[in-house]
This record gives structure tokens, C-alpha cells and sequence, in this order.
């Protein structure tokens, strides 16, 4: 009997990895697998592994915070806390505030904790409450306004809006 692989599904563009195959038993039996290693490290590693990891707990009232427009901003990990991986914070708005559709070359996202928003996106406006995650891919129009007082985000920051707001990036 001939060992048979398949793809699994159309290739994905990853950066440096293969397209992953399904291995019958017997290829791995004969040793015929080449384990895919990366070819270079992922841009979040870029200084190696954490050689003296330490938790880090920020408590509530803790973190940067800055006024915008009247939301309270307040950044509880910046990009160099986190190697450059991402940075992330909570945003408390009332009710009528309007952050306006824009683009960022980077990931974002939110987690609603607690109100009502309505997220603009390029099909429309997308209602969400407390348990509701937004993830916005680069390029894709966004913005969002607080339909409820005291309703709070988690976001995850891309680095141009922590470049403009808390001087980093």
C-alpha cells in the first residue's frame, strides 16, 4: 500500500510556513517527515525568549491614563512590555461619544465589558453589548460610538494609535 498526503484546504499566505498535510500512519512510521521549522523568528520575538519571566499584575486604577474627547484612555501594557507583540487597555466612554471611521495598517480589536456600542463598519453599523469581540484587519474602514453611559472597552491597540496618544509605538 502506497502512503497518501493531502492538503488540507486552500494554502493560506502565513509568512514563512508550508501548507500543512495530512499524514498517513505509515509515513510517519517510516520516518518520512521533515518537521517545518520556521525560517525566521516571528516579529514578536525579536529579542529571543523572556529569560527572567515575571507575571505582572496591573490593578484597576493602574496603567497610563489620559482624557480624549471624554473618554478615559488608561494603557495597562504598552508594545515594550510585550516585546513589540501588542499593546492593550481600557476605553470608558458615555454615551454620544464617536470615535469616526479611519484605517490603521495593523491588527485591532475590542472586547465589550460593559454598554453599547455601535461599530461603523464598510457594510454598516454593527449593534454590540458586554461579551461582544470586534477584530479589525489592516486597511478595513472602522470606528464605533458609545450608545450607553459608562460603557467600557478592553482594546488591543495597534502602534500608531499608541504612538499618538501615549508617545510610544
Amino acid at each position: 500500500m502506497q502512503a497518501q498526503s493531502q492538503l488540507l484546504g486552500p494554502p493560506r499566505n502565513y509568512g514563512p510556513c508550508r501548507p500543512v498535510k495530512q499524514l498517513v500512519g505509515s509515513e510517519i512510521a517510516q520516518g518520512n517527515v521533515t518537521p517545518a521549522r520556521p525560517s525566521i523568528k516571528p516579529p514578536w520575538l525579536s529579542s529571543g525568549f523572556v529569560s527572567d519571566p515575571k507575571v505582572v499584575v496591573v490593578p484597576t486604577d493602574g496603567g497610563d491614563e489620559i482624557s480624549f474627547r471624554g473618554a478615559v484612555i488608561r494603557r495597562k501594557a504598552a508594545r515594550a512590555d510585550t516585546d513589540g507583540a501588542w499593546a492593550i487597555g481600557t476605553g470608558r466612554q458615555d454615551a454620544g461619544f464617536d470615535n469616526p471611521r479611519h484605517t490603521h495598517d495593523e491588527f485591532e480589536a475590542f472586547f465589550v465589558v460593559r454598554g453599547r456600542y455601535a461599530f461603523y463598519t464598510d457594510e454598516g453599523e454593527v449593534n454590540a453589548g458586554p461579551g461582544t469581540f470586534v477584530l479589525i484587519p489592516p486597511g478595513a474602514t472602522h470606528g464605533f460610538r458609545t450608545e450607553e453611559d459608562d460603557s467600557e472597552l478592553i482594546c488591543v491597540w495597534p502602534s500608531d494609535v499608541e504612538r499618538n496618544f501615549f508617545g510610544a509605538g
